[in-house]
């Protein structure tokens, strides 16, 4: 079997390349989505999809916890998009 090692820094710049949205976790728990402009040693740059003047954040990769591609299609939304049907359909006792 085959194994490579994939290093941050191959996997920060595929990220660039293919200008994904990722989904960055700090180790505070809070979560930042955007598209990873730039990076070097010490940071990373993305650009947040909530700013709309353009503008990108520095974030220090030792205040990283993960960073993953954002999925194309959300199974939450579509799970609560459900449950917003079942519930309007639902049967109430006084009904």
């Amino acid at each position: 079997m085959y194994v490579t090692t994939m290093t941050e820094d191959i996997y920060l710049q595929q990220l660039i390349a293919s200008g994904e949205s990722v989904s960055c976790f700090l180790a505070s728990g809070i979560r930042l989505l955007g598209v990873v402009r730039s990076h070097h040693g010490e940071a990373i740059f993305m650009e947040p999809h909530a700013d709309s003047r353009g503008g990108l954040i520095m974030i220090f990769k030792t205040q990283i916890s993960s960073i993953m591609p954002t999925p194309k299609k959300s199974t939450r939304s579509s799970v609560d998009q459900r449950h917003g049907m079942l519930a309007d359909n639902s049967v109430t006792p006084n009904g």
